[in-house]
């Protein structure tokens, strides 16, 4: 207020004095007479003071806010994550035995016993070993029908630095058995002529990656050789080197494998024959989504070259529940004496022995959805110089080994399921159409089999097993050499193990309940109902 006060004077005198007439004026007018100067002062303004206060708080508690966001999507590149597993909550693992043995005695007269051995856990060696004899003699009901196997097995493994292990097998196998398919009131020949023994040996070396190395390869190198022999000096010598590697590409989804192999045998009867096999398999297999594919091929040089292709392509559906695929492959199969013998060991040792050129295109799908796995099948399968067996003309005990070009197509399905709990189920099917080109059959070979079969568990510690096995009879020639059909098969068994405590368990096992005397070989009927009984042990 003082200083607009102020103002209003200045202005006042300013106005008063631009009103006012100048000196010279005056002067000429009157005299003017100056007694002091002026002096001008403001009177004290009368000041006012305001003291403002704040309106008292209300008390209205924790205010609401709502909030409204507009959602903005933002695009960011970054790298897909590495996904890792997360740590599981230990479980304890079940108990590790060392000995396992299954010891049993049937009929006809069958004792049986079986010992395992392994170290258990070790992380620098790996050993196993196996001893096993089954015999059966029903020589009261059939002449000479009866049987020996023997078989031991050892295997180790020693674990290297860097991922890599050392690996050695042992095999030795004697084996007796009768030609007892002849006419039981022929007395033209002595015991010891229808008796025949195999005796087998076999050993081998291997060096492997135990674990992926940095260049995701895998690979198993190794030597292999085996003798073997019957009573009547037939001999051969087997030895066989094989490379096999695996190379994983593009983070462990597609891979390379290439399989190299040398595969030399010597089988003499009367005379040597030489049997050399050179193969080599490469192939690469990817994956894309829902599609695998492989692409590659079988080559093979045993005195005359072959190549055959080596392609499946599999598209998975339903979610991967189910699998549809398509292929074709094929390769030259090595026939030898000890393969041909163990498969039917009533053969005449001195025949000739030739390779097998086989091939399958085949399609079909397969997959589990719940409880239920199945798999549908159909291979068309040409075969050079398939191997028939047919009875010797002189000697109808034995049988000769014969070679046809056949065309084989094969039905194969399998359903499985677990619908039922604590009862798994199997069914398995198999049917042949054989076409033959020299031969008016093919020999000894069935048209079906059929197979049943469930496992279930009532109470604990208990397990009942069934088995239905149903097979065609297979065309043979009889003794005026008209073609035949052998009758078909019906086998019916079952069994069961209880385990006692947890070292000591028994079993029953009760096989052929129909007694059927199916022939799976002309003149040589199986043993009829039988039975074997046992414990098991494990410590």
């Amino acid at each position: 207020m003082n200083k607009f006060n102020f103002l209003v004077f200045l202005m006042f005198v300013s106005l008063t004095l631009l009103a006012q007439p100048t000196t010279e004026e005056m002067l000429e007018a009157e005299e003017l007479e100056i007694v002091k100067s002026f002096n001008a002062q403001l009177d004290v303004a009368d000041k006012k003071s305001t003291n403002p206060t704040l309106p008292p708080l209300q008390e209205t508690g924790r205010p609401e806010l709502n909030y409204s966001i507009p959602t903005k999507l933002l695009s960011i590149k970054y790298d897909a994550p590495t996904i890792r597993p997360i740590s599981m909550r230990s479980t304890p693992l079940p108990e590790v035995y060392n000995f396992w043995s299954r010891l049993g005695f049937g009929t006809p007269i069958s004792p049986y016993a079986e010992v395992i051995y392994n170290n258990g856990k070790s992380e620098k060696m790996d050993i196993y070993a196996r001893l096993k004899h089954h015999s059966a003699n029903a020589n009261k009901k059939r002449e000479n029908q009866r049987f020996a196997e023997n078989e031991l097995d050892l295997k180790g493994k020693y674990y290297l630095e860097k991922g890599n292990a050392v690996g050695a097998h042992l095999d030795f196998d004697l084996d007796n058995f009768h030609f007892y398919g002849y006419n039981q009131e022929d007395t033209s020949f002595a015991k010891k002529d229808v008796l025949q023994r195999f005796t087998t040996f076999g050993a081998g070396v291997n060096l492997e990656n135990s674990k992926l190395n940095t260049a995701k390869v895998n690979y198993d190198v190794g030597l292999d050789f085996y003798t073997h022999g019957d009573r009547y000096d037939a001999s051969e010598f087997g030895l066989g080197i094989n490379v096999d590697l695996l190379k994983w590409i593009a983070n462990d989804k597609h891979h390379f494998d290439l399989s190299i192999n040398e595969s030399y045998r010597t089988f003499n009867d009367t005379i040597a024959q030489n049997n050399n096999l050179i193969s080599a398999a490469p192939s690469f297999t990817f994956r894309a989504g829902i599609f695998k594919m492989k692409l590659g091929a079988w080559l093979g040089y045993d005195g005359e070259f072959d190549a055959y292709p080596d392609v499946e392509a599999a598209l998975y559906i339903l979610g991967g529940k189910v699998s549809v695929f398509a292929g074709w492959n094929g390769r030259i199969q090595q026939n030898n004496f000890r393969d041909i013998s163990d498969y039917n060991p009533f053969i005449e040792s001195q025949f000739t022995l030739q390779n097998s050129r086989l091939q399958n295109r085949y399609g079909g799908f397969k997959g589990k959805i719940d409880a239920f796995g199945f798999e549908a099948r159909i291979t068309q399968r040409p075969v050079k110089n398939m191997i028939l067996y047919l009875n010797d003309t002189l000697d109808t005990k034995r049988f000769d080994v014969l070679y046809d070009d056949v065309n084989v197509l094969n039905l194969h399905g399998t359903l499985s399921t677990t619908v039922i709990q604590k009862l798994e189920l199997l069914v398995s099917i198999d049917y042949h159409i054989y076409n033959t080109l020299l031969e008016t059959a093919p020999w000894q070979l069935p048209n079906l089999e059929a197979n049943i079969g469930g496992k279930y568990s009532p109470i604990n510690n208990l397990t009942v097993r069934g088995e239905a096995y149903f097979g065609g009879g297979a065309a043979y020639r009889d003794a005026l050499g008209v073609e035949q059909t052998q009758k078909a098969l019906f086998d019916l068994s079952f069994g069961a193990d209880y385990q006692v405590t947890k070292q000591i368990g028994v079993y029953l096992d009760v096989n052929n309940l129909t007694g059927s005397r199916f022939q799976r070989w002309n003149l040589y009927p199986q043993y009829g109902l039988n039975f074997m009984g046992g414990v098991t042990l494990k410590f």
